[in-house]
């Protein structure tokens, strides 16, 4: 083992003390930071002088976020129980009705920072973190399917004081979650934003072009948009460091378990309740055909049949977006959603009729 390696791996024994910090878990901290101190083998790892500089290290690092970035130390909403686990839920703004948002796979409330406050100047505006990610805490469960997810988010809403009715926004798998709670508690539900949101067949469409795309060429990479997320520095330097924790691998293997149950929940119906729905997909409408794979082709048809979901629904493609569309294009986005609340509050509150 090289010395240069060595204090490589030292470096992450302080990164593991910086990320137990910014999570407020001292006990994790500790453990992380003892995991990759006793990895360091040989003399060096027993040299005084060593042990020290890193113990030095790790206190800086804990103490840093009291300092330096207090933000970072508590969540910025409030902790909920729920089903024997805390939920992180932050709402903002005032007025109704009340938008709330469901991110993707291993997503959190921190993926709607270029959204949540400006919609919060004109309503209500509520996003959380689903058991095991962001700020939350881990669910029990083996696995967790649409369904479960639908009923923690209802529960939690209503023990956090939030009343309907509600915009329900979604991305990617989050759709799953927002077409469920939809279905079970429909006369809660005003309107509905979905983008590059998932589809109930997508696993069976993999496998019917996974085939014909086995000889295709690679795509022009220069020419499409990344599908990679693109948080401001702050947002991401809190997720790479909660993507140290064991939590979020742990919940997304439940919910990645609950997959199959939740395509079968979803399957039993055909459509969403009579609501105004936006679907938003990544992408201009009509692109050169050596830009789009096989892939990209069944995605854009699984984006098509979500409007079948309602007799109300609009699609609009979004020229240089990928799959993070509220990343990269937040104004879209937030279009999308004071629309449906326009609608929404349009419906609550009808214009008289004229004599």
């Amino acid at each position: 083992m090289t010395i240069a390696w060595k204090w490589g791996y030292v470096q992450e024994v302080l990164y593991a003390g910086y990320a137990g910090a910014i999570t407020g878990d001292v006990k994790w901290r500790k453990r992380r930071y003892d995991d990759r101190l006793n990895a360091v083998s040989g003399s060096f790892a027993e040299s005084k002088f060593l042990r020290l500089r890193v113990s030095v290290g790790f206190c800086l690092f804990l103490i840093q976020p009291v300092f330096g970035q207090p933000e970072m130390l508590e969540p910025p909403g409030r902790l909920i129980e729920v089903n024997g686990h805390r939920l992180h839920l932050n709402c903002t703004g005032e007025g109704r009705p009340t938008v709330v948002y469901e991110a993707a796979a291993g997503g959190s409330s921190l993926d709607w920072e270029k959204v949540q406050p400006v919609v919060a100047a004109t309503t209500r505006s509520c996003s959380y973190d689903r058991a095991g990610l962001g700020w939350s805490e881990p669910s029990d469960a083996d696995k967790t399917t649409s369904q479960d997810i639908a009923e923690e988010l209802h529960e939690l809403l209503r023990k956090a004081g939030e009343k309907a009715p509600y915009i329900m926004v979604s991305h990617s798998i989050g759709g799953f979650y927002l077409q469920m709670f939809a279905h079970l508690y429909p006369d809660e539900v005003a309107g509905a934003v979905l983008f590059d949101s998932s589809h109930k067949d997508q696993f069976d469409w993999y496998q019917k072009y996974a085939k014909a795309s086995q000889n295709e060429p690679a795509p022009k990479t220069s020419e499409r948009p990344s599908d990679e997320p693109s948080r401001s520095p702050a947002a991401e330097k809190i997720v790479r460091a909660m993507n140290e924790d064991p939590k979020i691998a742990e919940t997304q293997k439940r919910e990645g378990a609950g997959i199959v149950d939740s395509v079968t929940l979803l399957r039993k119906f055909d459509s969403l309740p009579n609501i105004p729905l936006i679907v938003l997909t990544k992408g201009a409408e009509r692109q050169l055909e050596d830009h789009w794979t096989t892939f990209d082709l069944m995605w854009n048809q699984a984006q098509r049949d979500l409007t079948t979901l309602s007799p109300r629904s609009t699609q609009i493609y979004v020229p240089g977006a990928g799959h993070y569309i509220h990343q990269a294009r937040p104004d879209v986005v937030i279009a999308s959603i004071l629309r449906i609340v326009a609608i929404a509050r349009q419906s609550e509150n009808p214009e008289p009729e004229g004599d």
